[in-house]
């Protein structure tokens, strides 16, 4: 997904929202997608927990 930069200006409330989001693409999101995207999440996360563990208990078990 690209970066789109917004400038809030406090003073215009109208610029709160814009850039928010794609409504059109979230109202086209479905139940399905949602699930395989929370999947997809949950499955890093579990490997970034591993990576991370592996790494510390190297550095422990290895100290010289």
């Amino acid at each position: 997904m690209k970066t789109v930069r917004v400038t809030i200006d406090p003073a215009v409330p109208a610029s709160i929202a814009q850039g928010r989001i794609d409504p059109a693409r979230v109202d086209a999101t479905t139940e399905d997608e949602i699930a395989l995207q929370q999947a997809v999440d949950e499955a890093e996360t579990v490997q970034d927990a591993a990576k991370s563990d592996r790494g510390d208990s190297y550095a422990v078990f290895n100290k010289r």
